[in-house]
Order: structure tokens, then sequence, then C-alpha cells
């Protein structure tokens, strides 16, 4: 086994001096290489690190087809261009990382055919993903991430904004943990949108903002989650505690919340300032006792509308509150 480095201006060796002959386990492409030619390591299935450094522009058609031991592979941000087929039937691919914040032109819709065990593909941004769904990219939309406090997020563009998608509940355990990891993840100037009504397991949930807090906005784009279970001596509910923050448009049906001083169903603790303005509005529970909003400080500088609790929840219809968006035409009621 051995590594290749190279530093020609366009790398193209299959057939001649293909490298897969050699057994590579790692490709170095150097500073003076803008593109990697078509097949230029084709099938070689012992190539496992692919470094490419950031002058490389363009990636050939079949580049590395059949590079079966390659688990993850990072593209720098200037790569805008890949070829046909350029990873198809990588069998180990499981993420591939763009580091570019704009549209990569595919040369066809089979890319990263054939590789089965492929997860994820991530951009840096939420408008970076956004910008790559349409096209080539369509039959990959699925496995098209982002991050936010080290946690991968797909993207969505519902409700005229971008915005990180919350459609499981994988999705809401990742935002807890993300913005509970460090104060500079509470979310602020960003959006989370969820896109499903999710029904949670009996696993304790650790609330969005327990050990920090959230200053996102969190849309729930009228939807339900039912079954939330958490239990803890801090700031208990769905959200811990939000300061400045935004939480609108959900319903919470059935959950089992128990905390300490600071307990609500949606958000335990709200803190508002004359600089940082809590809002709430279009929230609603269903099977509980507990307020919505355990306690709401500075109140005086939030916006509390539509929070309540009802006896039945009827989704998409034209029915009166709590929900009625024209989005959501098919009924769905959960009564007492």
């Amino acid at each position: 086994m051995q590594d290749y480095d190279n530093t020609t201006t366009v790398l193209t060796l299959w057939r001649t001096n293909a490298p897969w002959g050699w057994h590579l386990t790692k490709v170095t492409v150097g500073n003076s290489v803008t593109s990697i030619g078509s097949y230029a390591f084709v099938g070689d299935q012992h190539l496992e690190v692919i470094a490419l450094y950031p002058c490389v522009t363009s990636i050939g058609q079949g580049a590395f087809d059949r590079c079966d031991a390659a688990l993850q592979i990072s593209l720098p941000s200037n790569v805008t261009t890949i070829g046909s087929g350029a990873f198809a039937n990588c069998k180990g691919l499981e993420r591939v990382d763009f580091d570019c914040n704009e549209t990569v032109t595919l040369g066809g819709s089979d890319v990263f055919t054939g590789c089965d065990a492929l997860q994820y593909i991530v951009f840096p941004t939420l408008d970076a993903v956004l910008a790559n769904t349409t096209g080539n990219w369509s039959g990959y939309s699925d496995k098209l991430h982002t991050q936010f406090g080290g946690k991968l997020f797909s993207a969505t563009n519902e409700g005229g904004t971008p915005a990180y998608k919350i459609a499981t509940e994988e999705d809401l355990r990742n935002l807890a943990s993300a913005v509970n990891s460090s104060f500079s993840n509470s979310g602020s100037g960003l959006t989370f949108r969820q896109t499903a009504d999710i029904a949670m397991s009996s696993t304790d949930f650790t609330p969005i903002g327990n050990s920090s807090f959230f200053r996102g906005i969190y849309d729930g784009g009228y939807h339900v989650i039912s079954g939330l279970t958490v239990n803890t001596s801090g700031y208990a509910g769905l959200f811990g505690y939000v300061y400045g923050g935004t939480v609108k448009d959900l319903a919470l049906v059935n959950p089992s919340v128990t905390g300490g001083g600071h307990t609500g169903a949606i958000v335990g603790r709200s803190l508002s300032s004359n600089t940082c303005h809590s809002i709430f509005t279009n929230l609603y529970t269903h099977g509980t006792n507990l307020n919505v909003i355990g306690q709401n400080e500075n109140s005086s500088y939030s916006t509390v509308t539509n929070v309540a609790h009802t006896s039945a929840i009827t989704l998409g219809t034209a029915s009166p509150p709590p929900f009625s968006p024209p989005s959501r035409p098919t009924a769905l009621s959960i009564m007492a």
C-alpha cells in the first residue's frame, strides 16, 4: 500500500499510469492542481483518504468510481463542478462534506449512484443547502444537511425563509443538544421550522434551553408534538429557558412534564428585557393542567398572544382556533 502526491495542474492518470494499480490508501492533491481528470482513480478499492487543496475547482467523470474504502470525503470551497459518476459505486462512502457556499453543478444524476452507505451530504450553510436542491441534486434531497451546534439538520424554505428543519424526534433532541452545549449556540438570528407532527417516545426529553437558553425562532408550522416526557430538577418544558426568543404556531398534546421552580408544558421559563423581547403566539396544550408558560419574567417586554389550554385541537380546517392554516387542508382532530 502507498500514498500518492501530485502537483500537476490537471491530474489525469487513467489507463496509462493509473494509481489503482498501486493500491493507494491516501491521495494528496497539491496546490497547483485545479482539476481531477476523468477516471483518475477509478477502481482503487483501497483508497481511504482523499485530500484536496482549495485550488481544485472540478472533478471529472468517474474520477473516484468504485473507490470502496473511502468513508468520508471533504471537498474544498472552490469545487463547483462534479462530473457524471464521479463518486459512483463507492460502497463504503457515508458522508461528503462541501465547503462551498454556492451552487455546485453535477454532470449527471448519477454522481453518487451506487453509494449504498451514503447518509449525509453536508454544506456549510442553510443557503448553500437550499441552492443545491434542484436539477441533478433532486435525487439526493433527503441526504442534504447543514450543521448547527455540531448536529446535522436538513433545511427547509417553507414559510419563505431558510430554516433548520424539525421533522422527527431525533431533530428535536439534536436541537436540544446543540442549544444546551453552549451559550454561543442559543440560535440567535436563526429559524427552526417544524414540518410534521411528531409523536415522541417515552424516553425522557432534555428541554431545549436547559443548561443554556434558546434565543432563536421556533416555528411550529401549525403542527403537533404528542407524548412529550420531561423529568428534570431544572427548567422544564419543551423549552426549558427562552431568553429573547420566539416560539409560535405549535400544539402540545398529552405531555408529562416534571421540573423544579420553572415548569411549563411548552416553556418553563421566559426572560425578556428592553433589548431582548420574547414572543409567544398560537401555542396550545391539550391533556395537561400545566401552564403553557411556567414563568414569564419581565413580561412587559414580551408578547403573548393566543396561548392557552384547549379541550379540542383541530388542525387544517376553517374552524376557530387553535389552528386553521391554509397549508394544511386535511383535518386532524384530537378530542378530549
